[in-house]
């Protein structure tokens, strides 16, 4: 029984730690209606523009959960079609910061895959 107790105890204290070291992918996906709430935020979307961009990022996800690993082209393709559009959506100053946010994503990326390949 002490045994039981001390396994139990020594699980739950041990959770959190274990549970931080999960892969990142895993961590961070977000759901459509998650990326336009943080980008609704950013870009300082109406109403109108948010309904249309979950419809977009909806359709983009359902897409990019039947292309199979390994197929990068699709991936880029998919990619491009949802940028352009989300161009047919915001303003021309929504796009340039669109544009700077994914830019700072990619350099962060780029950075962190650098000190993991270290």
């Amino acid at each position: 029984m002490k045994q039981i107790l001390a396994f139990y105890i020594l699980t739950m204290l041990s959770a959190p730690v274990f549970s931080g070291m999960a892969d990142d992918s895993e961590r961070k996906h977000k759901s459509p209606e998650q990326r336009i709430e943080n980008l609704a935020k950013k870009l300082d979307l109406n109403e109108e523009q948010k309904y249309k961009a979950i419809i977009i990022f909806k359709d983009s996800h359902e897409q990019r959960m039947n292309i199979k690993k390994g197929e990068r082209a699709k991936h880029d393709a998919l990619r491009e079609e949802t940028h352009q559009n989300l161009s047919k959506i915001l303003t021309g100053e929504q796009m340039d910061t669109l544009e700077k946010l994914h830019k700072k994503r990619m350099e962060k990326r780029t950075k962190k895959n650098q000190q993991h390949n270290e």
